[in-house]
């Protein structure tokens, strides 16, 4: 009777440690299939992200092809013209050559007076080619419309949800004496009914303090929000236009920073621009995002416009 019920006892016990092995083994494979779902919906999450990103990078780029001047084709065209009249005149430098080397020759004839009329003929002929030579020296090519400004400063314009942000007050320009010299004082003067000053900062690191040698100004600013004005509109033109009275064509650069979501307004700004005689050039920017920021920098250098 002790034998059996040792032996009974034991099988408990192997019973009971197989139990307990097989609840673990259900329990590690419930905990792996948790961590699994988790990943997987995380990177759902992140896959969701860069697929927005893409998005709106294509549509940036899309833009940007629409606001670059369509001239591409008419320069490659003269480059290639131009590329066959250079060719034509390397030529013609090669029959040059040729009638030098043959006037050399020449000069050991025997006969003075063929000599002499040989020599003429092919003076003639060089001459000729000479003048057809210097007509290619200067070959018109058609340049593109951006182009450097000497002595322009930049007026910064942001057109975000479809509005016309004038980023600073120029009002006092035509009253200074030397306001070119003191554009700094203009760049960190903002208008208030663009720009929230209290949440806009320029930082220019002691540049400013001289009226010459190299700048370094970062800023940033917060567009107000339902500020500035829309182009699209003939109130929000008349003030755009009003706006712009301040700006002297021939000192001035409007320079227009553009939104994906503002292309659209750009083309009716532009044009309130050009109606006043005024330079600009245009850079796409990405959107501002949801405090409406925007970060510039003004770097001594070359001024361009269209």
């Amino acid at each position: 009777m002790r034998r059996r019920d040792s032996a009974e006892s034991s099988l408990d016990l192997l019973l009971d440690t197989i139990c307990n092995m097989f609840g673990m083994v259900i329990f590690i494979a419930v905990l792996a299939a948790v961590l699994a779902g988790a990943r997987g919906e995380q990177r759902v999450e992140e896959a969701q992200a860069s697929a927005t990103y893409t998005a709106d990078v294509i549509a940036l780029r899309t833009q940007v092809d629409l606001l670059v001047p369509r001239e591409n084709d008419l320069l490659t065209q003269q480059i290639h013209a131009s590329e066959g009249e250079i060719a034509s005149a390397q030529l013609l430098g090669q029959r040059l050559l040729a009638a030098v080397n043959s006037a050399k020759r020449l000069l050991n004839v025997s006969d003075a007076a063929a000599e002499i009329e040989l020599l003429r003929s092919e003076i003639e002929t060089m001459e000729v080619e000479l003048k057809s030579i210097k007509d290619l020296r200067d070959i018109n090519v058609r340049t593109p419309r951006q182009r450097d400004l000497r002595g322009r400063v930049p007026v910064q314009v942001v057109l975000a949800d479809d509005r016309f942000h004038l980023i600073n007050d120029w009002s006092d320009w035509r009253g200074m004496s030397d306001p070119t010299g003191q554009r700094c004082r203009f760049w960190q003067t903002w208008n208030s009914q663009a720009v929230v000053p209290e949440f806009s900062s320029f930082d220019d690191y002691g540049t400013c303090e001289y009226r010459t040698g190299s700048l370094k100004i970062d800023r940033s600013i917060r567009l107000r929000p339902g500020g500035g004005h829309s182009p699209n509109t003939a109130t929000g033109q008349a003030a755009i236009t009003e706006l712009m009275k301040h700006l002297v064509p021939g000192k001035h650069v409007v320079s227009f920073r553009v939104t994906p979501d503002s292309f659209d307004s750009f083309h009716a700004a532009r044009r309130l621009a050009v109606e006043r005689g005024l330079e600009y050039d245009v850079k796409p920017i990405s959107p501002l995002g949801p405090e409406d920021l925007y970060h510039d920098r003004i770097r001594q250098g070359m001024t361009t416009g269209q």
